[in-house]
């Protein structure tokens, strides 16, 4: 964990769920409100949603670091089913989605110690300066896996099996669950997406069609197959 006394001119914020009762069209409910507090400020924003889901996590993250006009250099948050999968404090396990969504936003996750409410303490105040920007584009997802495209030139991805371009035959890509679509990246770059959820078993045509990279457009070339999305774990 880091300790807030030996981190100079560095940005902290602390984001956590809450409930509470509302009434919407005339029905009584329950809304769950992302809370996040800005170390350096002391200031307090809250984004609400309907649902506690990885994608509301997400998305809840982004429009907080709009309000904050830039991303932390790292987020401390209790041990939630969003992000942590296992463990808690210092040996948490994140889940993959979240890890990807951590690195591709630039921050670094701070999880608390297991009944230890003092973690969530505050720590030194710095300048806004030292915030990163807000990340231009970004779409939830829910699921994160690495998958092998296979000599048909398919992924499979939650009991379906999805078309890529033939270029990327033979190469590991990277295969996210968003709220509409199924979509793979390979080396930094989105090559293929299809609607999710789908009736069908066999998904082939695209939502858009992306044209590999020039240095992958070789069909033999499968001496040096990609790594993206390597090492998450979770099954979809």
């Amino acid at each position: 964990m880091i300790a807030s006394e030996m981190v100079a001119r560095a940005v902290q914020a602390q984001h956590d769920w809450f409930d509470f009762p509302a009434h919407i069209g005339g029905e009584r409910c329950v809304l769950h409100g992302l809370l996040g507090t800005l170390s350096y400020s002391r200031g307090r924003f809250v984004w609400i949603s309907t649902h506690m889901t990885q994608l509301a996590w997400q998305t809840g993250h982004l429009a907080l670091f709009q309000r904050y006009e830039g991303v932390p250099l790292w987020i401390r948050i209790d041990n939630l089913k969003t992000a942590v999968a296992r463990g808690a404090g210092p040996t948490a396990a994140l889940t993959p989605a979240f890890t990807t969504f951590a690195r591709e936003c630039g921050f670094a996750v701070d999880p608390c110690r297991a009944a230890m409410g003092s973690d969530k303490g505050k720590v030194e105040r710095a300048e806004r300066a030292v915030l990163h920007p807000v990340p231009g584009v970004h779409e939830p997802f829910d699921c994160v896996v690495a998958r092998r495209v296979t000599r048909d030139a398919l992924v499979s991805f939650e009991s379906r099996r999805y078309s890529v371009p033939i270029a990327w035959i033979d190469r590991v890509v990277e295969v996210r669950g968003t709220a509409q679509h199924v979509v793979m990246l390979a080396d930094g770059a989105e090559i293929a997406r299809h609607d999710r959820h789908t009736a069908a078993r066999l998904v082939l045509r695209s939502v858009i069609a992306r044209s590999p990279p020039p240095c992958c457009r070789r069909l033999g070339d499968v001496s040096n197959p990609g790594r993206t999305g390597a090492g998450t774990v979770k099954d979809c």
